[in-house]
């Protein structure tokens, strides 16, 4: 299960991310709206819509692998991390999931690390150290830094957080129904060799199925070094044009 336990323990983080979101972009006084951008006119959405069931894929199919490893070393941990019932209220569960983290988390890793370390250390390496970031915060490590680094690219190519703030809002969204239609704890497998087994087998083979859209879509969007970020473009477009003579 990629989702777990109850709404304060996924509202908890966000809250602190967000403050730290705001305190930075008011000691810096950045320009929301030249974070934030706006959805290029005519956007084709086919292509960022396609990567979401195939990254659920890919997560679950690498959630699978990573927890038969774990397995290996504390069963007992691993089965309760996996099978962890959702608790309390479910509205509040869906609130905290599906639009609560992915618009504080889009700030914070993609409009404001992300922003801060490529302008330091270049967009590669601002990828990758944000995406492990934001992959640490997350029971899926795997399936979360490869969904940084889609949201990066996706925020690159589009100039907007709004793009992978929706790719970020569907995902969750299907995931936690996924999570919902779950294996309950009565469900819970009797034989647990035979059981992680299974699963780590057709994890490779979700990961073999989605990885050609993935990786493919990643490579094909891969900003270049001389793409603009879009808070400096997005600022540019937001000065006052200087009259012509």
């Amino acid at each position: 299960m990629l989702f777990g336990g109850t709404p304060a323990d996924l509202l908890v983080p966000q809250v602190f991310l967000a403050v730290w979101a705001l305190f930075i972009m008011r000691r810096y006084r950045l320009s929301s709206w030249a974070l934030l951008g706006r959805v290029p006119r005519g956007y084709n959405w086919s292509g960022a819509l396609l990567l979401v069931p195939a990254m659920i894929t890919y997560a679950v199919g690498a959630t699978a692998v990573v927890y038969y490893s774990l397995a290996t070393l504390d069963n007992d941990l691993a089965a309760s991390l996996l099978f962890e019932p959702l608790e309390e209220s479910i509205a509040g569960f869906f609130t905290a999931a599906v639009f609560v983290a992915p618009i504080v988390e889009e700030v914070t890793f993609r409009g404001l690390l992300f922003g801060t370390l490529a302008e330091r250390w270049g967009k590669t390496a601002g990828m990758v150290v944000s995406s492990g970031l934001f992959a640490i915060l997350h029971l899926d490590p795997i399936g979360a830094f490869v969904f940084g680094l889609v949201a990066c690219v996706l925020y690159v190519r589009t100039r907007t957080l709004l793009v992978p703030m929706a790719v970020h809002v569907l995902y969750n969204l299907l995931v936690a129904l996924l999570s919902l239609s779950g294996l309950s704890d009565s469900q819970t497998p009797t034989d647990w060799a035979e059981f992680w087994t299974q699963f780590q087998y057709y994890g490779f083979i979700a990961m073999l199925v989605s990885s050609p859209v993935v990786f493919g879509l990643l490579g094909r969007w891969w900003p270049s070094r001389e793409t603009e970020m879009p808070y400096r473009a997005n600022s540019r477009a937001e000065m006052p044009q200087e009259p012509t003579a």
